[in-house]
């Protein structure tokens, strides 16, 4: 199994959310998919001392 570096391991998990965010919005109404919209806003702004721990090169892995 190979590293993966933290820059690289952010920019994943961003398209995901990403994905997340636009699946929700043409499978559901749109009241439904804000509501990933808020979840998603909720979970950036928990893992934000994460995001600058992987943004500085940390290694996961």
């Amino acid at each position: 199994m190979a590293a993966t570096p933290g820059p690289a391991r952010l920019t994943l998990e961003l398209g995901l959310w990403a994905v997340a965010i636009t699946v929700a919005f043409v499978a559901w109404p749109p009241w439904a998919a804000l509501g990933a919209v808020v979840l998603v806003a909720a979970a950036l702004v928990a893992g934000r001392l994460r995001a600058r721990w992987l943004l500085q090169g940390a290694t996961i892995g």
